[in-house]
């Protein structure tokens, strides 16, 4: 009987603790914070962005769309960065501007 009581002590104890410690809520103004800082980055960027090429009406940049599906040359798109990797034009553009 002795052992079952002092586990039964011990799971007091225990509880006891666990409702000592509260888990903290979301800090005030965090999502505030992160959501303005969020919303300048993308207006930044967007302004970074180059725009210069017009849609098909399957939302694939016209200089792209002559090529066909899977069919992009592989000198078509500019070199970004000495790994190799590629990306079109504007878009290598933008990322050295923003690099």
């Amino acid at each position: 009987m002795d052992g079952i009581v002092a586990i039964t002590q011990r799971v007091a104890h225990i509880q006891e603790q666990l409702r000592a410690v509260t888990s903290p809520g979301p800090a005030v103004g965090v999502a505030g914070a992160f959501d303005e800082v969020l919303g300048r980055a993308v207006s930044e960027f967007s302004t970074r962005v180059s725009t210069s090429s017009a849609l098909d009406a399957n939302g694939v940049p016209s200089d792209l769309a002559v090529y066909g599906n899977g069919r992009v040359p592989a000198t078509a798109p500019a070199h970004v960065g000495d790994a190799g990797h590629k990306l079109r034009a504007p878009a290598a553009a933008a990322f050295r501007a923003a690099a």
